[in-house]
């Protein structure tokens, strides 16, 4: 399983380490250096590019890095996949 990191104008250090610590098996990869993105299955997103779950042909879901999915709603062109969100108490 790869998942893809996707975002615009934000440190993603923090995620990719405690997922690395989480789940070390999990190859990630960081958009917009996507190496292999058939073998991407899942996405997670905060202001995402529009467009960019395009190239993922095998992608199963995407998740939200904060409580809202508005920013990946907006997307006209989001693939018909399952969205997720994170449910925090810490978050606003």
């Amino acid at each position: 399983m790869s998942l893809a990191i996707i975002t615009s104008g934000r440190d993603i250090q923090k995620w990719v380490d405690n997922i690395h610590l989480q789940a070390p098996d999990i190859k990630l990869q960081i958009y917009p250096q996507l190496t292999a993105p058939d073998e991407i299955t899942g996405a997670l997103l905060w202001k995402h590019p529009h467009g960019a779950l395009n190239s993922l042909k095998n992608l199963q879901w995407v998740s939200s890095l904060g409580a809202g999915v508005d920013h990946i709603l907006s997307d006209p062109k989001l693939p018909d996949v399952p969205i997720t969100r994170i449910v925090d108490d810490q978050l606003a």
